[in-house]
């Protein structure tokens, strides 16, 4: 029993630690994309029937969903920049539509 407890106890310490490191990352990437936002939405009440700026909106709004709903302890994956290695490409995209449907 108190070694469940204490297993338990160490792999919350372990998540906390990496949503510590990894939480300077996805602030800056809020305000990113919150900047992004701001200006789209200038464009868009200039061009309110513009498909392409909704589009744009709405891909930005997923991106907020992935940001806040990234999973606990896990290394975060950049939703801004484009990764080399197409393993991680394809765990961010399953990430990215699993916080979508989440939304």
């Amino acid at each position: 029993m108190k070694k469940q407890f204490n297993a338990k106890h160490k792999k919350e310490e372990k998540n906390q630690k990496t949503d510590r490191k990894y939480q300077k990352y996805k602030f800056f990437e809020l305000k990113k994309l919150s900047k992004l936002e701001k200006q789209l939405l200038i464009k868009a009440e200039n061009e309110p029937d513009n498909e392409e700026l909704r589009k744009e909106l709405q891909e930005i709004q997923d991106k907020f969903s992935y940001i806040k709903m990234y999973p606990s302890g896990k290394k975060y994956i950049s939703i801004l920049k484009e990764p080399s290695d197409p393993k991680i490409k394809k765990i961010r995209k399953k990430l990215l539509v699993k916080a979508v449907y989440k939304r």
